[in-house]
Parts: structure tokens; sequence; C-alpha cells
């Protein structure tokens, strides 16, 4: 039996000895090349695309001839091309992306076939040949097998982000990863296959994301697995890890979402409580991903795959270690020598269990519970590192009192701790930085001072984080003046980057371009050097200024300006990329 592709044909199916559909008269040999073998959906789905299993009878350059493929054949009636536009993107990106768990294509497998000679046919049928990757979806194995272990869990979130970390190297998000476009082959390896939502990540993209444009940027959503922003069309590769955390929760619970309980008051999936066999490590990393705010999913896949090969098994073993028996029998035995020796020696010593406690629980992205540890530690021995520790656990719990009572506690038993009189400049810079309040600003630079003589001008911080309030408020020479003090005092990479970073703002401001050039090329030098969670993105706004200042071309720096970094937050940064935003060239990036 053979199949005709043409959709507007009134009877598909064929005898195996003729040439050409005995109903409408087009060809059964596709392209000179291809033979139906059976299609794979109801050709009568409401669908943009016709999906059919083919034999390629002449093969590429990377298939021989008789190969089983997967042909798509796009049906829809497509007025501005949108469907058109997606299967192009897939040609593309299946002819770009070189990995065993891709499918494939080549130049020649994307074609159209002429159909005008067809009557009742459109002109042209645009059709897709890629490889085929045998064995069954993940959706399929789920409902023979059940949900899968932890094992198996960590190596296939492995496998899939290594597989996504190719994609997103090459600027393309999938943006419909699930379970039903992930294939699990015989030695239970994994692909990722369907790349027809898959979009292309350019500086035009971006753009239109940047200034809320949402011209061209189609929308792909699948119901459950699909993230917030994407939604809303305005997909970034960190989407692609909110639909691999979803598509877990549904492996490891094997549950669909509408059988997980939700809680009543704000409809979050309880899916935890169906996953009692994994560890929790592994639990907090499945939330992170499908954290609904972006910030707090992993920035990239190289964060992704770090944390699965590296910082997840050293979770895992102290995870273990601390419901050991051993474990428990020396807490037992600690609080028993507390309780029974009443010795100053016992309570420092549990003390410092709990502070050490808290910190490995802020170490691991559990403030709360840190929080109730530094609280007990400070209970029975206070000490102005564990108010600083608490201040810093407050402050990612967005408790403003608590951070600020804290840090001010740590100041009063050690007036010499420069670095709680920091971490309460900080606190009221970042109110600053929010509510534009002069008293505010006034504090953060007492406070800094006070840091600054508490640490006899030694430590690079502080004199930073003062030069640059100074500098926000146009005091560029005593600005200078501290930090040429920091970059005499300190030999870090990352604190020079930023030093040099403000020297280079100075010179800008006194409009003294090659000079600030100077500086900006040391700290973006120095950036380099850093590790992917310090990088600035400063530095490059400030030199995209500087060089179309001296008529040279900028684009690039722009372009590395608007990446996520440490300082991407603060409000000259977001001043700086308006500018490049309010000037951009519709033209241009089209």
């Amino acid at each position: 039996m053979q199949y005709c592709i043409n959709p507007w044909c009134t009877k598909r199916e064929n005898v195996d000895a003729v040439e050409y559909c005995a109903a409408c008269g087009s060809p059964l040999l596709i392209n000179e090349r291809f033979r139906v073998i059976r299609p794979l959906f109801d050709l009568n789905r409401v669908h943009p695309t016709d999906i059919y299993e083919v034999i390629d009878l002449t093969g590429s350059w990377i298939c021989e001839a008789n190969t089983i493929k997967i042909l798509k054949v796009l049906k829809a009636y497509d007025p501005d091309e949108v469907f058109l536009s997606q299967l192009r993107t897939e040609a593309q990106a299946l002819q770009i992306l070189n990995h065993p768990g891709i499918p494939r294509c080549d130049i020649d497998d994307f074609f159209a076939i002429d159909l005008a000679h067809v009557e009742n046919s459109p002109d042209e049928l645009y059709c897709l040949a890629i490889s085929k990757i045998e064995g069954m979806t993940l959706e399929e194995w789920i409902h023979q097998h059940g949900r899968i272990d932890q094992t198996q869990a960590i190596s296939w979130l492995t496998q899939l982000s290594e597989i996504i970390e190719v994609a997103h190297a090459n600027n393309f998000i999938h943006r419909d990863i699930k379970p039903s476009n992930i294939i699990v082959r015989s030695d239970r390896s994994l692909s990722l296959i369907d790349f027809g939502g898959a979009r292309e990540t350019t500086n035009t993209y971006y753009a239109k994301i940047a200034v809320g444009s949402r011209e061209a940027l189609t929308k792909i959503h699948t119901l459950g697995y699909t993230a917030p922003e994407q939604i809303d069309g305005r997909a970034v590769p960190q989407s692609d890890f909110y639909s691999l955390g979803r598509t877990f929760i549904n492996a490891m619970t094997g549950k669909e979402f509408s059988e997980i309980p939700r809680d009543d008051n704000t409809g979050k999936l309880l899916w935890r409580q169906c996953a009692k066999h994994i560890d929790k490590p592994v639990l907090d990393f499945i939330d992170d991903l499908t954290s609904l705010a972006i910030a707090r999913r992993p920035k990239n896949t190289q964060e992704v795959l770090s944390f699965l090969k590296e910082r997840l098994p050293k979770q895992l073993k102290r995870s273990r270690l601390l419901r050991s028996k051993l474990f428990r029998f020396g807490c037992i035995f600690l609080t028993a020598l507390f309780l029974l020796s009443g010795l100053h020696f016992g309570r420092l010593m549990l003390a410092d269990h709990y502070a050490v406690t808290g910190l490995k629980q802020l170490g691991d992205n559990q403030p709360s519970k840190a929080k109730v540890s530094f609280e007990r530690s400070i209970f029975i021995h206070p000490t102005s590192d564990t108010y600083t520790s608490l201040g810093v656990t407050c402050d990612r719990l967005k408790d403003s009192k608590c951070t600020k009572d804290s840090y001010s506690k740590a100041i009063q038993l050690n007036p010499q701790d420069y670095g709680a009189y920091y971490n309460l400049g900080s606190y009221y810079e970042d109110r600053y930085s929010k509510t534009k309040n002069i008293d505010d600003y006034t504090k953060s630079v007492n406070i800094y001072k006070k840091a600054v003589e508490a640490s006899k001008e030694k430590a690079s911080e502080p004199l930073n984080n003062l030069a640059r309030l100074l500098i926000l408020k146009g005091d560029n020479v005593e600005a200078q003046k501290l930090i040429e003090k920091g970059l005499s005092n300190t030999t870090d990479t990352y604190a020079k980057a930023i030093l040099y970073k403000n020297l280079g703002w100075i010179y800008f401001n006194q409009r003294k371009f090659g000079q600030a050039q100077i500086y900006l090329d040391k700290s973006i030098i120095l950036s380099k050097s850093i590790t992917p969670e310090l990088k600035l993105s400063g530095n490059h706004c400030l030199l995209a200024q500087v060089l179309e200042f001296q008529k040279q071309l900028a684009k690039e720096e722009w372009k590395k300006c608007f990446s996520r970094s440490e300082d991407s937050d603060d409000p000259e940064i977001e001043k700086w990329q308006q500018i490049y935003l309010d000037r951009i060239d519709s033209r241009f990036y089209r």
C-alpha cells in the first residue's frame, strides 16, 4: 500500500504498483527519492502537518540508501508563512545541531513539491525529511513501566541537559520539551525530538523581548509543561529548563498533573509527596528548574550540568549522612553534653553546631531553615558573625526588619567588624535604589564610611560601594580617590574588575574617553577569568557608549550589555540599556 501526501486528495491510499495517485494524479515517489510507508497520525486530525514514515531510496551524506525516515508535510493554509517559517527553522536546527540524541537532516531534506498541475491542490507542498530515532516516547515508557527511580532520574536529567546544551550553544531554544517529545531507546539512552517549535535566539529576538514587542514571536504552548513567560510569547533559554523540570515531575511521580494534589490557597502542585523515593537535593533542584521566577532557575546549561555532575553527588552524600544513625547519635550526644554538663564549653560547641548547620542550609538554598538554626545559635551564644549570617539569611527571605536588626546587633557586639557595617550599608543602598529616598542614600554613605574606617581603608568592598554612590551623585573626584585606594589594597580578580569598571565610569563622566576605554578594557579582561555566575555587564554598557563617542562600532558591546550578570540589576545598568533600546532602528533588526 502507498499513500498520497496531497492533503486535498479525496482518496489517499494507492496500490503498490502505480507511480501516480489514482485520485489526484500526485506523484507517489516524493521528490524522486522518498516513498511513503504509512502515516504516523490520523490524516484527518486538525494539525498544520501530516507526518509519515517513509523510505529514503537514494540516501544522502548522513544516511545510506533505503533508510527509514520521518517526513513532515505542511498542509495548513499559511498566508503569513508562520508554519513555513517554523518548518524552515526546524530544518536549519537539525542541519546544525550535531548530537546522537538529536535527529538529523541535510540540506536536500527540506524541499517543496510542485503540484500546480494537480487539480484542486496547492501550487507547492513543503516537506521536511528527518532521521528516525527508534524507541518509545517517555510518555509511553512511563505508562508501561511507572515512575522512575532516583538513579534513572539523575542519568536522564544529565543526558537531556547535554542535548539542550548543544541546542542553546547554537542559539536555539527547543520550546516544546515534554514526555511525548523524548524518545527512550532500547539501551535506555534518551533523544529529544520535534524541533518544530524551536526558536533561533538572534539579536532581533532579544531586542523585541526587551522592548516589549510581540511582533513575529510565535507561541508554542503545551498545557502543564510550558513556562509562564513562554505562554506570554517571551521564551528564553531558561524556559526549556522549566519544561525539563515539569517533565521530570511527571516521570518521578508517574502521574499526570491532574492527578497530583494542589495547595488550596496557591494552586501549587504538591508533587513531592508523590515522589518520596527521591532525596531532597534532587527535589529542590526540580523546584528550582520549575520556579515561576526566571531568576531562580539555573542561568545556563553549564550551571545545570555542573550541579548534576559535581555538586549534587556531594549533596546526596551529605543528605545520606544526615539521615544516618551515626549523625543522629552525634546530635543526641551533643545535646546531652549541653544539658548534662552545663559547661560553657558545651554551650559554645552547641552554638557552633547550629551556626555551621545554618551555613550548610543557606548553601543548600534553604534560608527558612537556616534562619531557625542561626536564631538557635544566637540564643545559646550570640556572636557578631552569627548575627551577620542571620542578616544575610533574612535578606534572602526579604525580611527587611530582621535584616537591618541583625546587622545592627552584629555592629553592637563588634564595632570593629567592617563586614557588618558593609552589609548594613548594602541594605540601605538596596533600599535607595528602589525608593530613591535621600535618607537611605545618606545612611548608606555614612555606614560605608564607618566600614572603611573599621577596615583601616584596606577593604576594597566598602571603598568600591562608597565610590559608586559618590559617582551616582556626581562626586567623581572623591570617588576616584577611594577606587585608587581599593586597587592598591586588593589582589582579588572580581574586586579589581569592578573597581576598574567604576574608574572607567568616572573617566566617561569626565568625557575622557581614551582613559575610560583603557580601564574598561582592563575590567573586561579580568571579567573573562571570573566564573560565569560573577561576570559583569556594566563594563560592556559603558564601553559601548565610549566607542560610540569615538565614532567606533559598538554593536558587540551593546549585545554583551544585555547579558545576565552579577551587576545587571543595578539601576544605572538598566538606564544604559534603555539608552540603547530607545535608539533601536526596527528596520535594521528585521
